[in-house]
C-alpha cells in the first residue's frame, strides 16, 4: 500500500479498492519533464485534501504530511 503518512491512511484517503479502480485510468509509462517526486496516490490524496479542507494549495506542503 502506498500512503502519504507514515504507516496508515489519512482520514479522507482513497482506500486500496479506491484505488484500484482508479488507477487503470491514468496514464501509463514515463512522461516528459521532470520525474514526480510523490506518486500518483499521493498526488490524488493532496488534491482530494486540499478539495474537501480548502486549504490553501501553498499551505498543503507545510500541513506536517509531506506529499
Amino acid at each position: 500500500m502506498d500512503q502519504a503518512c507514515g504507516d496508515h491512511l489519512a482520514r479522507g484517503d482513497l482506500a486500496d479498492a479506491q484505488w484500484a479502480v482508479l488507477e487503470p485510468l491514468l496514464r501509463k509509462g514515463v512522461e516528459p519533464g521532470r520525474p514526480s517526486v510523490h506518486s500518483k496516490r499521493q498526488l490524488i490524496n493532496g488534491i482530494r485534501f486540499r478539495t474537501c479542507t480548502g486549504i490553501p494549495w501553498r499551505d498543503l506542503w507545510s500541513s506536517g504530511c509531506p506529499l
